[in-house]
Parts: C-alpha cells; sequence; structure tokens
C-alpha cells in the first residue's frame, strides 16, 4: 500500500501537469494524445526490462550521471517503473475533465479579475477533480496489486503481496495460505476505498465524469 500511495502521488503530479498543458497550451493534441496512448501497445514486461536496461551499468543513465544513483533494485526503482507504465490511466481521465472545462468560465475569472494561480485554484481544479479522483484510483488499484514492477526492478526488500501470494502458490504449494492472502488483500483494499469514499463521496464526485 505504501507503494500504492507513493506512485499515485508522483502519477498525479506528472498526469495532471502533462494534461494540463494538452489541454490548455498545445496545438498538437491529438498527436500528445496518441503519444499518451501509444504505450498501451507495448507489454508492461517490455516497459519495465526497459527501465531496467536505462538503469543498468551499461546503460545511458550511468553513462551520463556515472552511477544509477541506487535507482536499480530499490524502492526508488519500484515507483519510477510503476509511475511510467501506469501514467496513461492518470493522463487520460484527467484530460478528459480538464477538456470538459467551459471557457467561458475561465474567461469569466480573468474578467472578474483573478489571476492564473487564482483561476486554477477556484475554477480549474474543482472542477477537474472528478479526472483526479478517476485518476487516482486507478492508479493505486493498479499499483498495489503489481506483480512484474517489484519482480524486475525491486530487490528482496520490495516483495509486494502479488509477489507473496505467486510465491507462495508456487514455491511453497500451498493453495490455502495463498488464497487467504489475496482475500485479505481484497477486504484491505476494499476497505481502504470505504474508507476514502467516506471523505470524498467517489460516486457524486465522479458523476460530471
Amino acid at each position: 500500500f505504501i507503494f500504492g500511495v507513493a506512485t499515485t502521488a508522483v502519477s498525479l503530479v506528472l498526469a495532471y501537469s502533462l494534461a494540463y498543458y494538452i489541454v490548455f497550451h498545445s496545438k498538437y493534441k491529438l498527436l500528445l494524445l496518441g503519444l499518451v496512448i501509444l504505450p498501451f501497445w507495448v507489454a508492461y514486461i517490455i516497459r519495465y526490462l526497459g527501465i531496467q536496461l536505462f538503469f543498468s551499468p551499461t546503460g545511458p543513465f550511468v553513462r551520463i550521471f556515472g552511477s544509477d544513483l541506487g535507482v536499480l533494485f530499490s524502492p526508488i526503482g519500484v515507483i519510477i517503473g510503476l509511475a511510467s507504465a501506469l501514467l496513461p490511466f492518470a493522463i487520460l481521465p484527467i484530460y478528459n475533465s480538464l477538456n470538459s472545462i467551459d471557457e467561458e468560465m475561465i474567461d469569466a475569472s480573468h474578467v472578474m479579475g483573478a489571476g492564473r494561480l487564482r483561476t486554477f485554484r477556484s475554477v480549474i481544479l474543482p472542477l477537474s477533480l472528478s479526472g483526479v479522483v478517476a485518476g487516482g484510483l486507478i492508479e493505486f488499484i493498479l499499483a498495489t496489486g503489481s506483480f512484474l514492477a517489484p519482480a524486475i526492478l525491486g530487490g528482496p526488500g520490495e516483495t509486494m503481496i502479488a509477489n507473496l501470494i505467486a510465491n507462495t502458490f508456487s514455491s511453497a504449494f500451498n493453495l490455502e495460505l495463498a488464497s487467504a492472502l489475496a482475500m485479505i488483500y481484497t477486504v484491505v483494499l476494499t476497505a481502504v476505498l470505504l474508507v476514502f469514499n467516506s471523505v470524498i463521496d467517489i460516486g457524486e464526485v465522479l458523476g460530471d465524469l
């Protein structure tokens, strides 16, 4: 869950920045959206292996900086891998919510004397909250249940619940324990989402998405 929260936070910051640029500042929206969707054509394992090669001792990152800075086979490596692989799932709903904002509302804010920061805080951000919530939920659920990212980019200390369940079943051949772990994970994840829903009404927020 720590990996899920960290990945979601990083992804939302990057996704909102990119989606905001595409909607309000780019003249090539379709091209950039195509580039956002393009990673869906590449398997997750290839993307994670690409990140591993990028930070490997013979990779471009080490050649430029002289070291991988402790990224590979560490928690940072897992978060970078998850954030980069799952980023499109956050960009698309945020883009949709930003793109649906009526430009007249933004113009009206400027006419009333609000600057860019005030307009963003009072108009754009509240109206795009549905996309942020949707993207955050998708990122969190996918990140917490990831198997490949910790297996390829993490070390022995970065084993996540999916890896533990798989190892329990395939290595120890303990079907009962693996099933129990899967049920515990599902119950805890559901409880987390219910607590989140009690703070922010997910159905109400996503009603306009």
